[in-house]
């Protein structure tokens, strides 16, 4: 070094190549290794578990059309089975809801219909093959509060297997029947959380397109309700022919 200037020798020309080299080697290791990272991983992240894309059916927010008798189904619990067959003991109904042979629905909850392989499903698709596809599906959310942990993706995962078996039904979904007082029915919690999740989660899946908003049935006060029935829940066959009943013709029936 002379005079303050920098004098550059051999000796820096090899120290640069090699740090040239060396800048080399390792972004050819990184984009490399970055390449093997976007192969196994498109995106770039790994997915999350969702609900699965079931068959789209027909829009849920159009008109239904004209509907003939045997031409609506149902899912749901004991309460709807029985809600039905209120609604063929109502006066002036229409015969449009399957009858309640053979579907068997007794116990079956949110949850059991959110597992796209349990029994219930067999029943279903043995009432279809005798009754042919329905037009409408009346889907009722029977959300046993003391016993599960069920969630609005838990109602979506549902209706995605509902739709798998009844690809082309326009669905209408509900609440399970209130109660006066809210606590009667002792599965759905001391504050009959079971109805009011139930009505929450209906008005999400209607506000998002998954299926029309169904009938909100009852009150049942204790006097409506099975003496034998130690859950305080099952409506007594004449609250089933002058309540519930004649609620769902009044809703379905004047579609």
């Amino acid at each position: 070094m002379s005079g303050g200037a920098f004098r550059i020798t051999g000796k820096h020309l090899i120290i640069g190549a090699l740090a040239v080299l060396i800048l080399i080697g390792g972004l050819f290791l990184y984009l490399r290794s970055s390449g093997q990272n976007t192969a196994t991983n498109p995106s770039g992240i790994y997915p999350t578990t969702s609900v699965p894309t079931a068959p789209s059916g027909p829009s849920q927010t159009g008109t239904v059309g004209s509907i003939g008798p045997n031409q609506i189904g149902y899912v749901g619990c004991s309460n709807t089975w029985m809600s039905v067959e209120g609604y063929h003991n109502a006066a002036g109904n229409k015969n449009l809801f399957w009858d309640t042979k053979g579907l068997q629905s007794s116990g079956v909850t949110i949850i059991d219909w959110a597992n796209p392989s349990g029994k219930w499903w067999t029943s279903l698709d043995r009432k279809i093959q005798q009754s042919g596809q329905p037009k409408i599906v009346w889907i009722q959310l029977c959300d046993r509060v003391i016993s599960e942990n069920d969630t609005y993706d838990t109602v979506k995962q549902l209706i995605a297997n509902v739709r798998q078996h009844i690809p082309s039904a326009v669905f209408y979904i509900s609440p399970l029947n209130s109660y006066n007082p809210p606590n009667t029915c002792l599965v759905l919690g001391s504050n009959g959380e079971g109805v009011t999740n139930g009505i929450t989660w209906s008005n999400q899946a209607t506000a998002d397109g998954l299926a029309k908003r169904g009938p909100d049935l009852g009150p049942l006060t204790p006097s409506d309700i099975l003496p034998t029935d130690t859950m305080h829940c099952h409506p007594t066959d004449q609250a089933r022919a002058t309540i519930i009943g004649p609620q769902l013709v009044n809703f379905f029936d004047h579609l």
